[in-house]
């Protein structure tokens, strides 16, 4: 089926290696690409944007929208980010993950980089997983309903 894709997620896409680059010889560590990883019953899985080393990884966001650059780089508020770090560390089993928001329009101010470390949070982590498995939950009973109810 068709995929929407709009100009600012297209982007982010183009921006990624990019910034895995940037990001790698910053830091002077190698950063190897993942594919899809589950949780080992596979009902959960995530699509981490790189591992650092056997312990670490790392998110990268490229916003465009000035209000969310000014969020993210001057305010530093991550909040929309956190439960996907979180979800990365708990369905890894890595110890710590590094947001990278990467700018090329702050390149004018040394500001296109910003890395922004986390180490796991074993509360978070449990609550989001709580919510998870609620919301899974949810979806089977509502799938067992509509498969056994009779149509009218």
């Amino acid at each position: 089926g068709d995929t929407f894709v709009n100009y600012a997620m297209r982007r982010g896409t183009e921006l990624e290696p990019e910034a895995v680059d940037a990001y790698s010889f910053f830091k002077g560590v190698p950063v190897a690409q993942v594919g899809f990883v589950t949780t080992d019953c596979g009902t959960y899985g995530a699509s981490p944007d790189g591992f650092v080393g056997d312990a670490a990884g790392i998110e990268v966001k490229c916003p465009i929208e000035c209000e969310r650059v000014i969020d993210l780089v001057v305010n530093h508020n991550h909040a929309d980010y956190l439960d996907q770090v979180m979800g990365n560390l708990w369905i890894t089993e890595r110890e710590s993950w590094d947001l990278v928001i990467y700018t090329p329009q702050l390149s004018g101010v040394n500001k296109e980089l910003n890395i922004y470390p986390f180490q796991r949070d074993e509360a978070y982590i449990e609550a989001l997983k709580k919510d998870l498995e609620d919301f899974n939950n949810l979806v089977t009973t509502y799938v067992e309903s509509l498969s056994t109810s009779k149509a009218a």
